[in-house]
C-alpha cells in the first residue's frame, strides 16, 4: 500500500492529474494546482511551492518515465528555482542537494 506523502503517492499523483493512471483513493491533493505546477515545468517555467523532497523524488521518477528528452532542463531548472528560493533564513539544504546530486547523476 502507498502511504499518503511518500515519494510514490506524489509519483501516483502527477501520473493521475496528467491523465496517465486513475486516482488512488487516499488521494486528496489539490490536482489543478499540481497539474499547474508540473504544466510550468514542462514547459521551463518555475513552479509554485515545489520544496518538497519526497515531491522531488517522483518528479525526477516521473520525467524519467514520461519526459525523458526534458529531464536534463528540469533538473537544471529546478536547481535554479530552489536557487531563487534560498535566503540565510531558509537555505533548502535537503532539496538543494537533492537536485545536485540528480544533476551529478544524469548530466
Amino acid at each position: 500500500m502507498i502511504k499518503k506523502y511518500s515519494s510514490e503517492y506524489w509519483l501516483h499523483h502527477y501520473e493521475y492529474v496528467m491523465g496517465y493512471k486513475e486516482k488512488l483513493d487516499i488521494d486528496t491533493s489539490n490536482e489543478k494546482w499540481t497539474k499547474a505546477g508540473l504544466t510550468k515545468i514542462l514547459n521551463g517555467k518555475f513552479p509554485y511551492g515545489w520544496t518538497g523532497k519526497n515531491g522531488a523524488i517522483a518528479l525526477i521518477e516521473f520525467i524519467k518515465l514520461y519526459h525523458s528528452d526534458k529531464l536534463k532542463n528540469i533538473i537544471t531548472l529546478m536547481i535554479e528555482y530552489i536557487e531563487s528560493l534560498q535566503t540565510k533564513d531558509k537555505p533548502y539544504k535537503k532539496i538543494y542537494n537533492f537536485y545536485l546530486n540528480v544533476k551529478n547523476e544524469y548530466i
